[in-house]
């Protein structure tokens, strides 16, 4: 999609109704000197075990080039648990520029949560 469209469309996705999502995901970071370690956290919080589909896309560009890497996998998930999705580290420099994607996507393809981290 062209970036500027998506920056276009974007705030209009809470215009339209949602139902709740049965899952919440969070992307924890923590940095300790040059590394930045990313972990993609996933939380039921309905009654029924979920099947689920993650994907984790980090970028970063900085003095040393740049990097793309991508995670993803399935995960069945209990009712009211909570499980860690995926982990990356990542070698930063004070300038460097990044951005992290998490998305967690239901047995039926549908998009149950995300979370985003950037740095620019």
């Amino acid at each position: 999609m062209n970036p500027f469209l998506y920056l276009l469309l974007a705030p209009l996705g809470g215009i339209w109704p949602q139902s709740p999502s049965p899952c919440q995901v969070h992307l924890d970071a923590r940095r300790e000197g040059a590394l930045l370690t990313l972990v993609g956290r996933c939380h039921n919080t309905s009654d029924q075990t979920l099947e689920v589909r993650y994907e984790m896309v980090t970028d970063r560009r900085g003095a040393a080039g740049t990097s793309h890497n991508a995670q993803s996998g399935y995960l069945t998930i209990g009712a009211r648990e909570s499980g860690v999705l995926s982990q990356s580290t990542l070698n930063v420099g004070e300038a460097d520029q990044y951005r992290v994607h998490l998305r967690l996507f239901g047995a039926d393809n549908r998009l149950l949560a995300q979370d985003s981290l950037v740095r620019l």
